[in-house]
């Protein structure tokens, strides 16, 4: 099973660090974001209990986020992870393909 983590903040409903399978993150076609997405995620001390954490690849992606605020280019009024094109995602998946 493989898969990319997100952090996401306890004031966003999220805690804890969450899990990702890779297919779901690859076929979702953007970086997942707390609140919208929690339902894409796992709580990493809420995997099921046929998930052997030891035997997962796990890939940790710490990112900025391009579209932050108002001196972003693109900015369209909500801060977003990633590019309009979703680059950043696409990058993510290439080099996860690349480590496995």
């Amino acid at each position: 099973m493989g898969g990319v983590i997100s952090s996401s903040s306890q004031q966003k409903g999220g805690g804890n660090i969450r899990f990702v399978e890779f297919r779901k993150f690859q076929n979702h076609g953007r970086i997942p974001r707390a609140p919208d997405d929690l339902a894409l995620t796992t709580d990493i001390d809420s995997l099921p209990s046929n998930v052997a954490i030891d035997q997962c690849f796990i890939v940790f992606v710490s990112h900025r986020w391009t579209r932050a605020g108002l001196q972003s280019v693109d900015f369209d009024g909500r801060p977003e992870p990633d590019s309009k094109k979703h680059d950043k995602h696409a990058l993510i998946v290439s080099g996860i393909k690349n480590l496995w």
